[in-house]
């Protein structure tokens, strides 16, 4: 099928290059009566190379031994140089010298004179097909290069022995090695590997067997820094299935990795200093929280830790001013729940039942006004004597009780943390704090 493709194409376009008048004339009538184009015919070296370079043949048949200071060698070689032509030559002397010196031009075929007409157009039709085929490869490997070099990740390709045979761009900012400096180099002597959780030899193995591996690798540059990158490892495979050699596609994420650390890092001082300034706030202004808000408080008191991960319980959300300032009044000291921006009631089964069930609602209770305080909202504590009058007011069923609600808003006073806090503050580390025992 594909030489009937390459039939139906234009006719070949050839350049003859041959010293002896009648052999040249001889070989243009049997190329054109075998459907060929002859562009033209010239017996030197030199005339070759011009014609060559002026006509863009698609194929040269060229004889080695020319007369003239340049052999057909010497002027295939030149017409390489500067045009991408498939050469067949033609010889008479198969022993000669320069017949072994040709193979450094590439060459596209042999033909042996006198040349039959079979073997000729056989041999040119081989020669174009394979040109064909190359100049295919050739653009696709144009387009693969340039994916690989445009490419946001370092690319790595190696043979079955781990040796480098590909380096893109990004690899070489990566590692900090040149491609010329690598290439046929083994990889992991390189740029080192250590690797999170598997050995050096089972994450080699493991895209053998499995066909991918992924993970984190510790690396280094050339300077000798360490880096950080992910790494996704893919087998490369003939159509047998047998392994030729890897791809490894590696992305920095050294600066990511100390991003996230000092994310946590942040996150730990700010709830360290969340717990240092909390102040007890009492007054609030008359603004809403928005609900976003509200919800990420609920959710800090619901991922609070339990006692079994029993999860004892159960949040009402109060809003309404009436509803608030009613709640208020089931408490000796819960004055404040009714000027809140939001109040939240903790229920719970008895407690009496299960001691722990206090301890537990307290560390909800911390979680969620420690998420407020971070979001510059303030709260405060308020116990519920009188349960039932409670239960009246939110009409929670008979088997929950209320110890504890707390409310919530932003504080009147901008910024309550300078203020002194009362009865002297907290009593010192030293007088809290036994070690070991007593």
């Amino acid at each position: 099928m594909l030489l009937e493709d390459l039939n139906r194409k234009p006719l070949a376009r050839l350049l003859i290059v041959e010293d002896e008048a009648l052999v040249a004339l001889q070989l243009q009538r049997t190329l054109v009566n075998a459907g060929y184009q002859v562009l033209d015919s010239v017996a030197s070296g030199e005339d070759a190379i011009d014609k060559a370079i002026q006509l863009h043949p698609d194929l040269v048949l060229m004889d080695i031994l020319l007369a003239g200071k340049m052999d057909g060698v010497q002027a295939a070689a030149q017409i390489r140089a500067h045009l991408d032509i498939p050469i067949v030559y033609l010889s008479a002397h198969a022993e000669d010298e320069r017949v072994r010196q040709s193979i450094f031009t590439e060459p596209y075929g042999y033909l042996a004179k006198p040349v039959s007409i079979q073997e000729l157009r056989a041999t040119l039709e081989m020669a174009l097909y394979k040109h064909q085929l190359y100049l295919q490869l050739s653009a696709s490997e144009a387009r693969w290069r340039t994916l690989v070099d445009n490419a946001s990740e370092a690319i790595i390709v190696t043979d079955d022995q781990l040796n480098i045979l590909s380096w893109n761009k990004v690899a070489e900012q990566l590692y900090g090695w040149k491609t010329e400096e690598v290439l046929g180099q083994p990889l992991k002597p390189l740029i080192g590997a250590i690797y999170a959780q598997e050995t050096s030899a089972q994450a080699a193995q493991f895209p053998l067997e499995h066909g991918f591996w992924h993970g984190e690798v510790q690396q280094q540059r050339k300077n000798g820094e360490q880096i950080t990158v992910v790494s996704s490892v893919t087998p490369i495979k003939d159509d047998q299935g047998k392994i030729l050699g890897l791809m490894a596609i590696n992305r920095d994420i050294t600066e990511w990795n100390k991003s996230e650390q000092a994310c946590r890092q942040l996150n730990y001082q700010s709830v360290s200093e969340a717990i240092r300034t909390k102040r007890a706030v009492r007054v609030f202004q008359d603004v809403p929280i928005p609900d976003d808000l509200v919800k990420a408080i609920l959710n800090a008191g619901r991922r609070a830790q339990s006692s079994k991960n029993s999860q004892p319980w159960h949040f009402v959300v109060i809003r309404e001013r009436t509803v608030l300032k009613a709640l208020a009044a089931c408490g000796q000291w819960a004055g404040h729940l009714e000027g809140a921006a939001l109040g939240v009631a903790l229920l719970s089964e008895d407690p009496a039942n299960r001691f722990q069930i206090l301890f537990d609602l307290g560390q909800s209770a911390a979680y969620m006004q420690l998420a407020a305080w971070e979001q510059g909202i303030a709260s405060c504590m308020a116990t519920i004597y009188n349960s039932d009058q409670a239960r009246r007011v939110l009409g929670f069923p008979e088997d929950l009780h209320i110890r504890f609600a707390i409310s919530f808003g932003y504080p009147l006073v901008e910024n309550p943390t300078p203020l002194p806090v009362k009865k002297g503050g907290r009593r010192p580390f030293e007088e809290v704090v036994h070690w070991e025992h007593w």
